[in-house]
């Protein structure tokens, strides 16, 4: 499943670019997204001189796949975080409810 909804129409660097750059709007803020915005400005100054189209779309395919893996990995790892919110949350609140209990049978 592609990042973004759109992925499909990359066909061109200048779309892969805006695509990418609006993935990284998803990711946390912070250094993480400052490092994929970077990464990203660096592969296109690195394949700024190519010209074969083959070669150009095969770039934007593993560009895409690669954007998908690492959207993957935050929202796993966001998924993982809530859990543990939620975990901590329900501790609470059942030491509140057990708390409440004795007081109540005092």
């Amino acid at each position: 499943m592609p990042p973004l909804p759109g992925a499909e129409r990359v066909r061109s660097a200048v779309r892969l670019y805006r695509y990418l750059l609006r993935c990284c709007r998803r990711l946390p803020e912070g250094s993480v997204r400052q490092h994929y915005r970077h990464a990203i400005r660096q592969s296109f100054k690195v394949h700024a001189d190519e010209d074969d189209p083959e070669r150009i779309q095969q770039i934007i395919k593993r560009a895409i796949e690669d954007a998908d893996w690492v959207m993957n990995k935050y929202e796993k790892q966001k998924r993982k975080d809530e859990d543990k919110k939620d975990t901590v949350h329900q501790n609470i609140l059942r030491c509140y409810a057990g708390a409440s209990l004795l007081l109540h049978f005092r």
